[in-house]
């Protein structure tokens, strides 16, 4: 059973980020699945608290909180509790993530074979 996804996606403008959507055990409280997103350290900061955006293929845009409103552990990170996006986003279609970084916003589209894979993951999270 795998425990999260990884892949590694360029942005419009060519730099990569590694995007890794997993699952957070909270003691005594229900689970969370975390999307954290890293890019090139000294090439991006995030812009914290703001949320992440998540635009599908519908024109639906959803936003998921920032985990890390109150400090991350280094600038080019960011993460996002995705759970209740989760179960919003189509199955077959792409989306795109508007990541909040300082100085302008940046923009990833995510695949349908990644989308996929992290609607697989949900259910064996379960």
């Amino acid at each position: 059973m795998r425990y999260h996804s990884q892949a590694s996606i360029k942005d419009e403008t060519g730099h990569a980020w590694q995007i890794i959507l997993y699952k957070v055990k909270n003691p005594g409280a229900s689970s969370d699945i975390n999307l954290r997103l890293v890019g090139f350290p000294s090439i991006v900061k995030f812009e914290h608290p703001k949320a992440l955006e998540v635009m599908t293929a519908h024109g639906l845009l959803l936003a998921a909180p920032d985990v890390y409103a109150s400090g991350s552990p280094a600038p080019n990170v960011g993460e996002y509790k995705f759970t209740a996006i989760l179960n919003q986003l189509p199955t077959t279609k792409s989306l795109k993530l508007n990541l909040p970084l300082s100085g302008s916003d940046t923009q990833i589209k995510i695949p349908t074979n990644i989308i996929t894979e992290w609607q697989m993951l949900v259910t064996e999270f379960d």
